[in-house]
């Protein structure tokens, strides 16, 4: 709840209550429509939530990259070896 934005929070909480009346009743339809709503309260606030936190990320990425991309050597060396199988079973 800390890291959604207030609007989410909001519309998520609205669409748990509008949930909770509809299974009061017995009308299907409505209790479907009504989760398909919350689910997509939820689906659109955790997109956010896990956006943001990949930007932060890379952003905390970038700050510490120069460093980091440098101290990494590829090791591309390719050796060239002949070699023979071996049978265990004779």
């Amino acid at each position: 709840k800390d890291k959604l934005e207030a609007d989410d929070v909001s519309k998520i909480e609205a669409g748990v209550e509008k949930v909770k009346k509809s299974v009061e009743g017995t009308d299907i339809d409505a209790i479907k429509k009504d989760v398909e709503e919350l689910q997509e309260a939820v689906f659109a606030a955790s997109t956010k939530m896990y956006q943001k936190a990949a930007a932060e990320a890379e952003a905390n990425k970038a700050k510490e990259g120069g460093a980091g991309a440098e101290d990494k050597k590829s090791d591309d060396t390719v050796v060239d070896a002949d070699f023979k199988v071996k049978d265990d079973k004779n």
